[in-house]
């Protein structure tokens, strides 16, 4: 069974915009539709006054957006049960029974900035996974960069440095424009949709270099074929086949359609 991650799924309750939220201009209806490895489903909505983090066992966390200082962009869940879910500008921890924490970033204020805890910020990421090591890898969309939280809260750019751009290269030196979708493969490395270069990039976790997967940066179209010769429109996400993990199939997920890279890419 594929592991889904997507940011265009089919509403799961009705909802309505919220005025005065810190980040519904980049967050979608429903953010994400996740399932962890015992096939519990997390969710998310943007309600105007709550969030919703549901289960196939029928178990509902409601938090309050108030408490969270905004819209959810994205989510991921650990095997402990625990979800992490990121704001428009701030990273938290809800375990199952729905106590929240603040791990890293500020409830209301964006920037880009490396840090301890609350001292880090974010602009708007639409995108977080966990690597082997339990870090938490986040794709800051408006800051263009890939972002790595420890587990002690620790916040390091990974990737990218603040600015809009198409370049592969090495930490700070590579470009990205408005990352979203990301995941990691079961050898460690890192994949991510660049949304508005219309391709897939592949990070190294160990130093952050950043090369081209398939597709070629800027040139938007619909086109399958091997690396550079496909074509995406403007990919959201990204998931890996749970059945296939060792080979790390990628199926992508873009505005339009969806499709499967095959073995060996």
């Amino acid at each position: 069974m594929p592991l889904w991650y997507t940011t265009r799924v089919f509403p799961l309750w009705e909802t309505q915009r919220a005025e005065g939220s810190a980040c519904y201009s980049c967050c979608p209806t429903v953010s994400h539709l996740r399932f962890d490895r015992t096939k519990q489903q997390m969710a998310s909505s943007r309600d105007p006054k709550r969030v919703r983090l549901s289960g196939l066992d029928a178990i509902v966390i409601s938090l309050d957006l108030a408490s969270l200082g905004g819209g959810v962009c994205c989510l991921t869940v650990v095997s402990d049960g625990t979800r992490f879910v990121m704001t428009g500008s701030a990273l938290f921890a809800i375990t199952k029974s729905g106590i929240q924490s603040l791990v890293a970033g500020h409830k209301t204020e964006t920037g880009f900035k490396d840090g301890q805890d609350g001292e880090a910020r974010f602009n708007c990421p639409n995108g977080i996974t966990v690597d082997g090591d339990g870090n938490l890898l986040v794709s800051d969309t408006y800051n263009h960069a890939l972002r790595k939280v420890t587990l002690s809260g620790a916040v390091s750019t990974l990737a990218g440095n603040g600015h809009a751009g198409f370049a592969d290269g090495v930490g700070a030196a590579a470009r990205f424009n408005e990352p979203r979708g990301i995941v990691v493969d079961a050898q460690g490395a890192i994949f991510v949709a660049d949304f508005n270069n219309h391709c897939v990039r592949q990070v190294a976790p160990d130093d952050g270099a950043v090369t081209t997967m398939v597709g070629v940066g800027g040139e938007q179209g619909f086109a399958d074929g091997q690396r550079a010769a496909a074509r995406f429109n403007q990919p959201i996400g990204l998931a890996l086949d749970v059945d296939d993990h060792r080979s790390s199939p990628i199926q992508v997920i873009t505005v339009s359609a969806r499709c499967r890279l095959p073995r060996g890419m």
